[in-house]
């Protein structure tokens, strides 16, 4: 088996201080924005471009036209006025998105393909495509950095379980990994003591309560679907697609 390291990020800051570059970044925003583009590009999206700012969307969809795109995206977990589409999965169900363009901001999850854009290949991860996450990235011959989104730059417990999750699915699907960087252990060390009841912890982070207070307990149950999805999304360029 070849060694390589495979590191979790847990604010997008530490993102940025690992270096990005010539590495296999696997983003996760389990609520919602990774969960949301897993759905989208499995019931038929043709391609989820992400931007880190609602203008830049408004600006990117003046070149489409025929509804052959969509503007899509929140500011305090609701949809962005103007938009077509908040950042709910269920909302992005196949009539809707087949063969269209989402244009996507979102509070946390889309910054962190900005930060990636120097990756050697960037993945999106969730509860959902768990194992097919996993697998593409051990498939792969860099390092690995699993970046959690966070919540409004702080660490947040739905990402960090996702991610030691998927740094254990790595590790199944035969790569090993030398060495555990502080963040990982800690990342490990939390998901051991909270698996058993995964929908429980994440309805109990501090962003999932609030997600539940709002009115989205379901958007948290169906990202806690786990291996719900076989498809991992990739980017391209500046858009993400199937891979």
């Amino acid at each position: 088996m070849a060694a390589f390291t495979c590191d979790i990020t847990l604010v997008p800051a530490e993102l940025k201080a690992a270096g990005p570059a010539g590495k296999t970044v696997i983003a996760v925003d389990v609520l919602r924005a990774s969960t949301t583009i897993v759905r989208s590009l499995a019931r038929g999206a043709h391609k989820v471009t992400p931007f880190t700012e609602p203008d830049e969307v408004f600006a990117a969809a003046t070149a489409y036209t025929g509804g052959t795109a969509l503007m899509c995206g929140e500011r305090h977990m609701v949809r962005i006025p103007g938009f077509d589409l908040g950042n709910s999965p269920a909302a992005y169900y196949a009539e809707r998105v087949r063969g269209r363009t989402l244009l996507l901001t979102t509070s946390n999850g889309t910054r962190i393909f900005a930060i990636a854009a120097e990756a050697a290949a960037v993945f999106t991860g969730s509860f959902v495509n768990m194992d097919a996450a996993a697998q593409a990235a051990a498939n792969g011959d860099t390092d690995i950095l699993i970046a959690c989104a966070g919540t409004d730059g702080r660490m947040s417990l739905e990402d960090t379980l996702c991610a030691a999750m998927l740094m254990r699915r790595i590790t199944a699907a035969g790569r090993h990994i030398p060495a555990c960087t502080d963040s990982a252990a800690a990342a490990g060390t939390l998901y051991d003591s909270l698996a058993h009841d995964l929908y429980g912890a994440v309805a109990r982070s501090a962003h999932g309560r609030r997600l539940i207070q709002a009115g989205f307990e379901h958007d948290v149950q169906d990202a806690c679907s786990v291996n719900d999805e076989v498809c991992v999304p990739v980017m391209k360029g500046d858009s993400i697609y199937l891979l």
